[in-house]
């Protein structure tokens, strides 16, 4: 009976584990989650910071998740390669970061 239910945890242990994101991922989530963040806030210098909208708010852990998850075939690979190439050509620049495909 212990061994079973030892075998039923791991199994579902296993199962729940995340899989390891990619440092290119972390990095451009990171940057864009930034960048929405300073847009925010500038969007009305002086004044409390705007209210963004529940369903337009940026996410990053769900920005990584999706980067990983797109990684993980050659079209969804291709696509994050491009979107890390465009914020590496943008620099510092956020709005040229936030402008990327």
């Amino acid at each position: 009976m212990r061994l079973a239910l030892a075998l039923l945890l791991a199994s579902v242990l296993a199962a729940c584990a995340t899989e390891r994101s990619s440092p290119e991922c972390k990095d451009v989530c990171s940057k864009q989650a930034r960048c929405v963040d300073q847009k925010g806030e500038a969007a009305a210098p002086g004044s409390p910071p705007a209210t963004i909208p529940e369903q337009t708010k940026f996410d990053q852990s769900e920005c990584i998740a999706a980067c990983t998850s797109l990684r993980r075939d050659a079209e969804g690979d291709k696509i994050v390669k491009r979107h890390v190439a465009c914020f590496d050509k943008a620099g510092e620049d956020c709005a040229a970061m936030l402008a990327c495909p």
